[in-house]
């Protein structure tokens, strides 16, 4: 999925559940906030991945977190507090599988 795909999914607010909207928004935020531009939300979480450490689960993420001198690191630590309310959900699992999830709710018709 694109984050255009994704612009359009929230503009159109046809979502499965409140969760999927909470994932949705909170994505477009944290691509947003990084630095380099993502077209898909893979290569976005790979970027993440790169960051943080492959299977990013909220010990992991909130641990790398509390490692940033957030001075230097705003627009990092900003796009990761976005991660981290999506990990909230549930923090039993890791992002990738909570992202795949919510891509495959949400398939969209162009």
């Amino acid at each position: 999925m694109t984050f255009d795909e994704l612009s359009i999914l929230i503009e159109r607010n046809n979502f499965k559940s409140k969760v999927d909207f909470t994932i949705a928004i909170k994505l477009f935020d944290a691509e947003n906030d990084w630095l380099e531009e993502s077209i898909t939300i893979n290569d976005f979480i790979n970027k993440v991945e790169m960051e943080i450490g492959d299977d990013i689960f909220y010990q992991n993420l909130v641990s790398k977190l509390d490692s940033y001198n957030f001075i230097n690191n705003a627009w990092k630590a900003e796009s990761l507090m976005s991660i981290k309310d999506i990990l909230e959900l549930d923090i039993t699992r890791n992002l990738k599988s909570i992202i795949n999830e919510f891509i495959e709710n949400n398939k969209i018709e162009l």
